[in-house]
């Protein structure tokens, strides 16, 4: 009789890896602990602008699969008599400004207002991650408090917490991106703060112009990080689960692109080592063109996804979508929609690893930037953008082999 093929005792062995991850996954208990300050002596710094941040998981025998930033009781006042500040599309989760996890190399490499595009784009019904300051409860607004305006000659406290989820998939029991702190550096975060407080930037800055926001000198409030580490313990026993088997991560990183007006080619890649697509986050970030938004969607005349500036996969022009007049790409955001759930204007998706899950991707494809490696998108827009306008493709990649030690 024929023993087992080469082929097949790999894909055994992958099979149970998966099947231990997944049960590690499922039955473990988990834990917060919280990150060193790595830049000054206090655990939790206050808030300011244009300011460095670092935080550090040491080295330890833990498994990450999630991190939280909180922050406690920041105020920020007006001292406008006649305009009141108003926030731009996702501005509380701009004030961490420019958002980096590294273990070794980057994780994430975004802008921090990018971070709740990736939790709605990876649900169906495109609601954000469930932040408490949203439900009604009596006590939601002391967990999370996002005050709509900062009224003139006044101030608002603003209390609440970013998720960075490291395994995207844990809602399918997938274990990929787990993060082993085991790294000579241990985990690490970072953020650079914005220069200001407001501006017509909708991914850079919290509030919209007008009014003028400062961060209040005695309430500026208290920043910690967090990371949510598996206790390889189960509730069902006293024995100690096995470790994760880890080697694949999610690797979330901005590419942004100057914006064209004329038909215009952007490809996909960043950075050569990612070669594995699973989706794409394009915003168009025209600043000013549509108040508190990245841009209007009624402006975009083109947008198909191509192999290369010259062949097409799929098109997506005037001809293939009704002018209703005060939306652009009509049949491309009514598909949106249906999948995951309206966007804010400016945001288009291209989600290569949906599946058949309705409610979270559950899905082996990828569009392949080794075969493809000039693949991206054709835009067209129907106005001049304003000054500074950029195209952020905030492209989610996945790494088979990022957390496998290497032997030199």
């Amino acid at each position: 009789m024929g023993g087992v093929s080469a082929s097949q005792a790999e894909q055994q062995k992958l099979a149970a890896i998966e099947m231990q991850n997944s049960a590690v996954l499922l039955k473990t208990q988990w834990q917060w602990a919280q990150m060193a300050n790595d830049l000054a002596s206090t655990a939790s710094p206050a808030y300011a602008t244009s300011t460095a941040y670092r935080f550090t998981l040491a080295n330890s025998s833990a498994f990450v699969k999630m991190i939280r930033v909180w922050i406690r009781g920041l105020q920020i006042d007006n001292a406008s008599a006649g305009t009141a500040g108003t926030p731009n599309r996702n501005g509380f989760f701009n004030l961490l400004g420019q958002f980096t996890v590294r273990l070794g190399n980057h994780i994430y490499s975004v802008p921090s207002g990018a971070i709740p595009l990736l939790w709605q784009t990876f649900s169906r019904n495109g609601r954000l991650a469930d932040y408490r300051g949203r439900q009604s409860f009596g006590y939601s607004s002391t967990l999370s408090n996002f005050p709509t305006t900062v009224a003139v000659s006044s101030n608002a406290t603003y209390t609440g917490y970013v998720d960075v989820p490291l395994a995207l998939l844990e809602k399918v029991g997938d274990a990929d991106g787990v993060a082993p702190t085991l790294s000579n550096t241990g985990l690490q975060v970072s953020f650079t703060t914005p220069d200001a407080l407001q501006g017509a930037d909708a991914l850079l800055y919290p509030f919209q112009t007008g009014g003028t926001l400062t961060v209040d000198g005695t309430n500026s409030g208290a920043i910690t990080v967090w990371a949510l580490i598996a206790r390889q313990i189960t509730v069902s026993d006293t024995g100690s689960l096995p470790p994760f088997v880890v080697g694949p991560a999610f690797i979330f990183e901005d590419v942004p692109l100057t914006f064209q007006q004329a038909t215009t080619f952007y490809p996909f890649q960043g950075q050569q080592a990612n070669l594995v697509l699973l989706k794409s986050i394009l915003v168009i970030d025209s600043p000013g063109e549509l108040a508190g938004e990245f841009s209007d969607p009624k402006n975009l005349q083109d947008i198909s996804l191509m192999y290369d500036a010259n062949t097409p996969v799929v098109e997506s022009r005037e001809a293939e979508n009704p002018n209703i007049g005060t939306v652009g790409p009509t049949n491309f955001l009514v598909d949106q929609g249906k999948a995951i759930g309206d966007q804010p204007p400016g945001v288009y998706v291209f989600d290569f690893s949906r599946g058949t899950n309705a409610d979270y991707p559950n899905s082996t494809e990828y569009a392949d930037l080794q075969k493809f490696s000039r693949m991206g998108v054709r835009l067209k827009y129907a106005v001049a953008p304003q000054a500074g306008a950029q195209l952020h493709l905030l492209n989610v990649y996945l790494r088979p082999n990022f957390y496998e030690a290497t032997v030199s």
